[in-house]
């Protein structure tokens, strides 16, 4: 999860131990910092069975205005996620309130396009973050079976304690 600077830094360095499925990110300060983050983890959890399908991440944005210099900043650092991640790396985007959903692809130009044109024609208005995550995992357990994980790309949080269980168990379906 990553969020505006008014949230608390967390320390950069990746752990070599892989993660389990599920388990949250600590926030980030800066979006490329979470990104390289969550690439390098995924790199972790793949080199511990090379054998296993592909690794995905999937960034799920929230296109607002505000997150407009946000998303093209997420844009230029895609080369760095592709660096730090593992090798044949898939990356899939999806826009919350937006419908747009672009499976996770091993082809750099395709979430290039999906985040400059996210950047390009931000979304405003109520929506619920969470339920766009959860929503996000449903479309995600379809995909691979190799490691995963969920970058989400908000500066609001619409959820309580029982609202972010019932994400992370739809996160836990999807493998992620």
């Amino acid at each position: 999860f990553w969020g505006g600077s008014d949230l608390r830094t967390a320390r950069a360095e990746v752990s070599s131990e892989a993660r389990t499925a599920a388990e949250v990110y600590e926030r980030k300060s800066h979006v490329l910092t979470c990104l390289e983050y969550v690439a390098k983890d995924l790199k972790a959890r793949f080199d511990a069975d090379p054998k296993q399908d592909a690794a995905e991440l999937l960034l799920v944005l929230d296109p607002t205005a505000l997150l407009k210099d946000e998303i093209a900043v997420l844009q230029k650092g895609l080369e760095k996620a592709w660096e730090a991640g593992p090798v044949g790396l898939k990356l899939g985007v999806f826009g919350l309130g937006t419908g747009e959903y672009l499976p996770p692809s091993r082809i750099p130009s395709d979430a290039d396009g999906t985040l400059a044109g996210m950047a390009f024609l931000p979304i405003s208005g109520p929506k619920s973050v969470l339920a766009g995550v959860r929503e996000a995992a449903e479309r995600f357990a379809e995909s691979g079976t190799g490691p995963k994980a969920v970058l989400l790309v908000s500066q609001d949080f619409d959820g309580g304690e029982d609202d972010v269980e019932e994400t992370r168990e739809y996160l836990m379906d999807a493998g992620a």
